[in-house]
């Protein structure tokens, strides 16, 4: 779960990676992975709260018009301050005596300020990618790959905002007669497997799902 933060096409356990994707105009743009929390009632809630509002999706279809690509440069300098921050961090936890917050693990508020499309966003990345302007753009990594991770992407979930859907994916499975064809052309798969699509709810589903309605539609089957 650790490592790198993966972007998908417009697109998000506790320890295991998710990503999040918004899908438009038939192409992933933006592809979010999550450390933490990949569960429906971690990020998938975050990500049905944030659907539940008419005016977030259309905004989030405003924002998407400035993201962008960022290059290796601006990747390696954002990591470089986010280092700088943690170190920052880390000592004065330490001059406070507060041994957890200055133990191995990054410090969430660190990476929020220097890099808000850290691995601790997840889902956020709807509502940061909703709040981008011309003025204010949001530099995305394109990591599509993730998803065929079988070792560490527990979760997958799609906000296709052409079809107003959510999708709901866990971890891969061997492809047979009508699975789902989402992440055809997406490289890294290994032969014969996909991504396991166990939900498909329309906005209009997630209108008024509340919380557990929503956990509970994701539960295996008995």
């Amino acid at each position: 779960m650790g490592g790198r933060t993966p972007t998908l096409p417009n697109h998000q356990q506790t320890w295991a990676p998710e990503t999040s994707s918004s899908y438009i105009t038939k192409a992933f743009v933006l592809a979010q992975y999550g450390q933490r929390d990949g569960y429906p009632d971690g990020q998938g809630f975050t990500i049905l709260v944030f659907l539940q509002t008419p005016l977030n999706i259309e905004r989030l279809k405003a924002g998407l018009a400035h993201i962008y690509i960022a290059t290796e440069e601006e990747l390696g300098s954002i990591h470089a301050k986010l280092d700088k921050a943690e170190r920052t961090d880390r000592q004065a936890a330490e001059e406070a005596g507060n041994v957890m917050a200055a133990s191995y693990f990054p410090r969430g508020d660190a990476l929020a300020r220097i890099y808000p499309l850290s691995r601790d966003t997840g889902a956020k990345i709807l509502e940061i990618v909703a709040q981008a302007t011309a003025e204010k753009r949001v530099p995305v990594e394109l990591d599509e790959e993730f998803v065929h991770d079988i070792l560490s992407c527990e979760w997958a979930y799609v906000v296709d905002i052409d079809a107003e859907l959510l999708e709901v994916n866990c971890s891969v499975e061997p492809e047979y007669d009508g699975t789902s064809e989402r992440f055809e052309g997406v490289h890294g798969a290994e032969k014969g497997m996909v991504p396991s699509l166990i939900r498909t709810l329309t906005f209009s589903d997630l209108a008024t799902l509340s919380k557990s309605e929503f956990i509970r539609a994701h539960e295996p089957e008995s």
